[in-house]
C-alpha cells in the first residue's frame, strides 16, 4: 500500500511538471484563475498546434500499447480511448496524464498479483502440453483419476496401473459430440479384438454425476465396460485441444500419435503397435486451420486470392472462417473436403444425395468426388481425393460472390462444367399399402421411415426414392445401424413397413458434371 501511495504522489508531481511544460505556468496553483471568454478563445488558438501534437502522440501511444503492453486489457484500452478524446479540450491535459499513469501503475500492480496464463489458480506453474514424441511425466502416470466402472475396491485409478499394456489410448470427448459417443463404442469393440493389448480410456472434463446420468439414458453407452475418466480438467492440460474427439496414443512411455475419430481404426492400431507411425495418414492439429494454405499470405494481409490444394494430413475435414476487421478481409477455408461437399456449399444444398449426381459426359467416377462408407477407409479415401480450398475476399463481399468463386475455381481446377438444374430421371415413388401404427413413434427402439429413405438415397448408383405425399414421417420401423445396410436390405425394410415402391419418372434437381 505504501508503494502505491508513493507512486500516486510521484504521478501527481510528474503531472504538474508536464502541465507546466505545456502551459509554461506554475504547477502549484490548485484552482484555475477565471479567464475572460475572449482570452480563452485566443489561448486556444495559440495552443492549437501543441494540442494537435499532443493528441497525435497520445493516439500513437495508445496504438502501440494496444499491440504490446495492454494487448489483452480490453477494459484499460477503453479507458485510454476515453481520455484521449478528452484531449480535445485545453484544460484536460492534467486529467489525461494523471489517469494515464494511474492505469499503467494499476496494470503493473495487477501483473504482480495475477497468476500467469501458464500458471495454476494459485500461481504455481502449470503443466506443460505434451506433443508427439514427448515422454510421459511420472506425475501424469501417478495422477489419481476419477472413473466410472472402476475396478472393485478402488475409489480412483491411475495410468500407472495399466503401464504394462502395449498401448494406452486417451479418448477426449463430451456428451454433446455424437461422433465421440459412436467412437467410444467402436473403441470398446476394438479393445476387445486386440486380446487386451491396449487399454482405452474415454476422458471428459464433465462431472461424474453428469456422465452417469447421461449414460443411464444413452443406448450406446449404457452398458459400456470401459473405464470412463471424468472431472479430468488437469489431465486435459497435458493435451490441450479445441475439437473433440481428441485421441492420444501412448506407447513405451511416449506420446506416439495424436488423432481424431478417423484415427481409431483397427488398421491404425496395428501400425502403431508395430511402430509404423509414419504409415498413418492423419495427425490432428487443431491450430492448423488458422494458418493460410499459402503461408506467404500472412505478410500480405490485404491481398485477395483463391487457391486449391490436395489432402493435408494435419487437419480433419473442417471449415474455417476468419474475419479481419483491421484489413477489411474475410478468409474462408475448407480443409479435406470432397468435391461433392464443396458443391453443396456453392449451390446452398444442405445434403446432396449421391443418386442425384449425373456424371454422364465426364471422365470422373462417383468415387472421385464423393465418399460413402461402402468405399472403404475414409482417411485412405481422403488422402487420394480430398481437396483443400481457400479464398480471401473483401469483408463486404456477399455470400453469392464467395460461392461463385468456389464453383468457378473447382470447374477450372478439374476442367469440368458444373450445373445444378432439373432433369428427368427414373425414380421409385413410395406408396402406403397399410395403415401404420402411430404408437411406435413414442418407442425409443423405433425410428421414422424417413431415415431409411435418406440412408438409401445416400447410396451410390441407387435409383432415387421420392416421397411425394410425405408419408414417411408417420411410419416407424425398428432402430438399427442403417449405414451398414445395402440398397437391397433397405428396400426390404421399407416393404416390411407396409410400403410399396412404384417405378416412375420425375423431374428433380440434379448436379450435372461434364468434361470441358
Amino acid at each position: 500500500m505504501k508503494i502505491y501511495q508513493i507512486a500516486i504522489s510521484l504521478l501527481q508531481a510528474f503531472s504538474n511538471y508536464l502541465v507546466h511544460l505545456v502551459y509554461n505556468v506554475s504547477g502549484s496553483r490548485k484552482t484555475p484563475a477565471k479567464v475572460d471568454k475572449s482570452k480563452l478563445t485566443v489561448g486556444a488558438n495559440e495552443h492549437s498546434s501543441k494540442l494537435r501534437d499532443f493528441k497525435a502522440a497520445g493516439a500513437l501511444w495508445r496504438c502501440k500499447a494496444g499491440y504490446s503492453v495492454i494487448e489483452r486489457k480490453a477494459g484499460a484500452q477503453k479507458v485510454l480511448k476515453g481520455f484521449i478524446s478528452l484531449c480535445c479540450y485545453k484544460n484536460s491535459y492534467r486529467v489525461f496524464l494523471t489517469y494515464l499513469f494511474l492505469v499503467l501503475v494499476s496494470m503493473f500492480s495487477l501483473s504482480a498479483q495475477t497468476p500467469r496464463k501458464d500458471s495454476g489458480a494459485d500461481g504455481s506453474k502449470r503443466v506443460g502440453a505434451l506433443q508427439i514424441g514427448d515422454t510421459i511425466p511420472q506425475l501424469l502416470w501417478e495422477m489419481p483419476l476419477s472413473v466410472i466402472n472402476r475396478p472393485k475396491g478402488k475409489q480412483t485409478i491411475s495410468l500407472s496401473d495399466y503401464k504394462s499394456k502395449k498401448l494406452i489410448v486417451l479418448d477426449f470427448w463430451n456428451t454433446w459430440c455424437g461422433s465421440c459417443i459412436t467412437g467410444i463404442k467402436h473403441g470398446e469393440q476394438l479393445q476387445g479384438a486386440t486380446n487386451a493389448d491396449i487399454e482405452i480410456f474415454p476422458v471428459t472434463e464433465q462431472r461424474s454425476d453428469e456422465i452417469k446420468n447421461f449414460m443411464s439414458r444413452n443406448e450406446i453407452l449404457k452398458n459400456s465396460k470401459l473405464n470412463i475418466v471424468t472431472d479430468a480438467s488437469t489431465i486435459a492440460q497435458y493435451f490441450p485441444h479445441t475439437l473433440v474427439p481428441h485421441i492420444v496414443f501412448i506407447k513405451n512411455n511416449k506420446v506416439v500419435h495424436i488423432g481424431g475419430f478417423e484415427s481409431m481404426t483397427a488398421n491404425n492400431v496395428r501400425h502403431i503397435l508395430k511402430g509404423q507411425v509414419g504409415e498413418l495418414l492423419y495427425v490432428k492439429n487443431d491450430s492448423a486451420v488458422q494458418k493460410p494454405l499459402l503461408t506467404s499470405m500472412d505478410t500480405l494481409p490485404k491481398t485477395m486470392y483463391s487457391m486449391l490444394s490436395g489432402y493435408r494430413k494435419d487437419v480433419p475435414p473442417s471449415r474455417y472462417n476468419e474475419v479481419d476487421t483491421l484489413n477489411s478481409t474475410n478468409r474462408i477455408a475448407f480443409f479435406n473436403y470432397s468435391v461433392k461437399e464443396l458443391l453443396e456449399y456453392a449451390f446452398s444444398i444442405q445434403s446432396l444425395p449421391l443418386n442425384t449426381i449425373d456424371l454422364t459426359g465426364s471422365g470422373l467416377s462417383l468415387k472421385d468426388i464423393a465418399y460413402h462408407n461402402s468405399m472403404g477407409d475414409k482417411i485412405e479415401w481422403l488422402s487420394k481425393n480430398a481437396i483443400c480450398y481457400e479464398q480471401k475476399v473483401l469483408l463486404r463481399a456477399p455470400d453469392k460472390e464467395k460461392k461463385d468463386n468456389v464453383l468457378h475455381d473447382i470447374s477450372k481446377y478439374l476442367r469440368i462444367d458444373i450445373s445444378f438444374a432439373p432433369a428427368k430421371m427414373e425414380i421409385y415413388e413410395i406408396i402406403l399399402k397399410k395403415k401404420p401404427n402411430p404408437g411406435n413413434g413414442k418407442n425409443s427402439r423405433y425410428i421414422s421411415l424417413h431415415y431409411l429413405l435418406d440412408a438409401y438415397n445416400r447410396l451410390p448408383n441407387s435409383m432415387p426414392i421420392v416421397d411425394k405425399d410425405g408419408i414417411s414421417g408417420d411410419i416407424y420401423v425398428p432402430k438399427q445401424n442403417l449405414s451398414r445396410l445395402n440398397s437391397g436390405q433397405l428396400i426390404a425394410l421399407i416393404k416390411e413397413a407396409g410400403c410399396q415402391l412404384v417405378p416412375s419418372t420425375m423431374t428433380i434437381n440434379t448436379i450435372q458434371i461434364k468434361d470441358r
